[in-house]
């Protein structure tokens, strides 16, 4: 992902060259019934099946959407079914394909031409209908995945790469979209909620209501306030447990073909590459990050480059845009010491530190490893933790200047952020949760509030009095929501995130009296709110993208809100969690004459433009 448009060619990797195609000559396989195309299931005693994916993951909506063409060809698959590739089709090998759709995670779907049997092909990159050539890569349950090597024949209604503003475009596994219109990309993203609730759901279509078309975000670019690029060790300097590992051999080497381990190892910080297994793509610039992440990561690359000889494992970097709320000032840290009065374990301890690095275990760095002095570095007051932001002759012109605000990049997950949204600001530990797009935090807010009203005043009913915020986190619905009830309760599973909460009511001088944020856990996380009317609480709930368990759904329609709005990053178990919440309902004898939920509407957000992923808001009400 980054800084410069690509020409007009039809191909998103035009400059990388194709290698000579190998001429594919095919013979019909034997098979056997009356069909030509017969599935053809060979074993592999070699061939370990692996566990099925987790529900709704990028895997099983992949899977479920090659299983449901494959049964379009008359092949039905379970999973332990069709791991093996036809005959005759081989790794490495190229074909030409006419795409037959998009699936929803972004990538086409094709299937192979006769004569070969029914066989799904992904590739990225590629849209319906287009004519390209592919290298087939390994195969897996009823498909092989393939890299795009060229569009043959554009489909010109919806390509255009002169939109296209990144030049990592077409090989970072970040964004999918960027050829496309805006409005294309929204109504692939309407498709991708309708076909969740359709494949994801066993919910009749008659209670189904028609999806709305997916509301977009005021920024297309520069929108995303967090971005996490990695790299790894040199090969010959790793450790695992405090011993030496084996460098892999040369020509696996972070996917540098023929490079040697020692003088020519090349270090690269960026994102995985899309269809590179764990390779790297070195990024030194990603148009959809802010301004001031963008300045952060030159910063925090050079940082690493400069100690990357002290790296015995590789390690994630974090860089997140925040308001400065008080002026930061530079200072030299008395507790510093000088890089070569450190020993190689100190100096990277102090390299993870000061560029805001995951330590490669699970957590973060703390703040007692060594710290190195750097004339740059510059602390917030409030928070005492290192973050990285430009000199003062970079930023002035690179920091984002909103309604008067400063922008900082941050680089410790330990500081204290801050992000401002519509008049409330919001403040919570960098390695925390929030939304990464923030500039359609209003919209999506101001839906929910009004989604609330429409179920209830536009239906001639009393405007709910009480609100429950579930996964509240730092207070998002809570405090945006907050003029439209008496009283609010935000409950999460998380003690940091009520803290978190309970500091944004002081931040932003609102009654303590009108709100109540506390912890509760997982199997009775209800009880704190049995006190509040039924008939007159909304209950607001955004699940990671797991979803909601059942134990967690039980309590929900146990507690029986007038409404339910849940807001998901995942619209597949989102679309899982509703068809139980109504099934469920309907077994209890639950009807439309004794208070039972029914969906009154579903609607896509886009948090991540140029990318295949959408939000989605359903609301319940009884």
């Amino acid at each position: 992902m980054s800084k410069r448009a690509l020409s007009g060619s039809p191909t998103p990797q035009a400059t990388v060259p194709s290698p000579k195609r190998a001429k594919v000559e095919l013979a019909p396989q034997p098979v056997s019934g009356p069909s030509k195309r017969a599935f053809h299931n060979k074993q592999h005693k070699k061939r370990k099946i692996p566990a099925p994916p987790d529900f709704g993951s990028h895997d099983d909506v992949l899977r479920m959407e090659v299983e449901r063409v494959m049964a379009e060809e008359g092949v039905q698959l379970s999973w332990n079914e069709g791991w093996d590739a036809p005959e005759g089709l081989q790794e490495g090998m190229e074909i030409e394909l006419t795409v037959k759709e998009l699936s929803s995670t972004g990538d086409s779907i094709s299937l192979l031409p006769n004569p070969y049997p029914p066989w799904v092909i992904v590739t990225p990159f590629a849209m319906p209908q287009e004519r390209i050539l592919v290298r087939i890569g390994r195969p897996a349950h009823g498909h092989s995945g393939a890299t795009l090597l060229k569009v043959i024949e554009p489909n010109n209604d919806l390509r255009d790469m002169s939109r296209v503003k990144c030049q990592y475009f077409g090989k970072c596994a970040g964004c999918q979209y960027q050829m496309l219109s805006y409005d294309t990309q929204l109504d692939f993203k309407r498709r991708v909620v309708m076909k969740a609730y359709q494949h994801f759901s066993n919910l009749p279509e008659s209670v189904i209501p028609t999806v709305l078309p997916t509301i977009g975000s005021p920024l297309q670019y520069a929108y995303r306030t967090k971005i996490t690029p990695h790299f790894d060790a040199p090969p010959d300097q790793r450790t695992r447990r405090g011993k030496k590992i084996k460098p892999p051999p040369v020509e696996k080497t972070n996917g540098n073909t023929g490079l040697g381990l020692h003088g020519d190892w090349e270090l690269r910080i960026g994102f995985d590459q899309k269809g590179g297994g764990r390779n790297v793509l070195d990024i030194e610039e990603c148009p959809i990050a802010t301004d001031i992440i963008n300045v952060g990561l030159k910063i925090a690359r050079k940082t690493v480059q400069d100690t990357i000889q002290n790296y015995t494992r590789g390690a994630t970097l974090l860089l997140r845009d925040s308001v400065v709320i008080d002026t930061p000032s530079s200072r030299v840290d008395d507790k510093a010491r000088k890089p070569e009065d450190l020993s190689p374990k100190e100096t990277e301890a102090a390299a993870l530190a000061e560029a805001g690095v995951d330590d490669g275990r699970g957590g973060t760095v703390n703040a007692s490893a060594p710290r190195l002095s750097h004339v740059d570095k510059q602390t917030e007051p409030a928070a005492g933790s290192a973050s990285i932001s430009a000199p003062p002759i970079e930023t002035k012109s690179a920091i984002r200047i909103t309604n008067a605000e400063e922008h900082i990049c941050v680089t410790s997950p330990n500081t204290t952020m801050h992000e401002r949204v519509g008049p409330y600001l919001f403040s919570f530990p960098a390695s925390a949760f929030f939304q990464n797009n923030n500039s359609v935090l209003v919209p999506l807010t101001d839906y929910v509030k009004e989604a609330i009203e429409n179920a209830t005043i536009g239906q001639g009913q009393q405007h709910p009095t009480h609100l429950v915020d579930a996964y509240c986190g730092s207070g998002l619905f809570s405090l945006m929501l907050s003029s439209s009830f008496e009283k609010i309760s935000g409950i999460d599973i998380s003690l940091h995130s009520i803290a978190s909460a309970v500091h944004n009511l002081q931040l932003n001088n609102l009654p303590k009296d009108k709100f109540v944020f506390q912890t509760g856990t997982a199997s009775d996380i209800f009880s704190s709110v049995s006190h509040f009317p039924s008939t007159q609480t909304a209950a607001v709930i955004d699940p990671p993208r797991k979803g909601c368990d059942e134990p967690f759904l039980r309590q929900l329609l146990d507690f029986r809100p007038k409404v339910i709005v849940y807001v998901s990053c995942n619209v597949h178990t989102q679309a899982r969690d509703v068809d139980w919440l109504l099934k469920t309902q309907e077994q209890e004898g639950r009807t439309d004459d004794n208070g039972a939920y029914r969906i009154v509407s579903i609607r896509g957000f886009d948090l991540f433009p140029q990318t295949s992923h959408v939000e989605s808001v359903a609301v319940l009400v009884r």
